[in-house]
């Protein structure tokens, strides 16, 4: 079963063949949870996107185009920050919604990755979205270029802003010389 192509088994598990879906869900859950975390910041709503992505790709089988579209790992990469996004546009809605609801957030110790991350955590959504799926999903830029819709050039040319970006923003609290 493992020397199916990600398509073929992608087949397979939509047909209803558990184990396809099982070989699917063992090759690429980690990198789908690890993406989801990046984006969302918290454990379970990463375990919990991340099976909402795997939902999604049973459902939407019959639209993925094969290997020479889109690698079935970049499809999934997509599906997964769609998912993610869009479960923070809801929560952001229902937060605005909610009048005077007061949320007090720990201070983390200030150690280097954690000034990193909320410096991503800062950058504007496509950058954000870029240095996630370079970095934490190791993608290619051909891969993140079809994850999001974009030219190999436009991933480049963003990366590299988001890079100038987050320098800045360590440069200016003194946390990266």
């Amino acid at each position: 079963m493992k020397e199916l192509s990600d398509t073929k088994l992608l087949q397979r598990a939509h047909s209803g063949d558990d184990q396809a879906l099982r070989v699917l869900m063992k090759k690429y859950e980690k990198l789908i949870y690890h993406l989801c975390y990046r984006i969302l910041s918290n454990h379970e709503d990463a375990q919990d996107q991340t099976q909402e992505v795997f939902l999604e790709a049973l459902r939407s089988a019959t639209g993925f185009r094969g290997e020479h579209r889109a690698s079935f790992r970049a499809w999934l990469c997509r599906i997964a920050c769609n998912k993610c996004h869009t479960l923070q546009r809801y929560r952001h809605r229902m937060q605005e919604m909610s009048l005077g609801a007061s949320h007090e957030t720990e201070v983390p110790p200030p150690d280097e990755l954690m000034v990193l991350q909320q410096a991503i955590e800062q950058l504007p959504r496509d950058y954000r979205t870029i240095i996630i799926l370079r970095y934490a999903g190791d993608l290619s830029y051909k891969e993140i270029a079809q994850v999001l819709d974009l030219s190999d050039s436009t991933v480049g040319t963003r990366l590299y802003r988001a890079h100038k970006l987050l320098r800045k923003t360590l440069t200016k609290e003194g946390d990266m010389k």
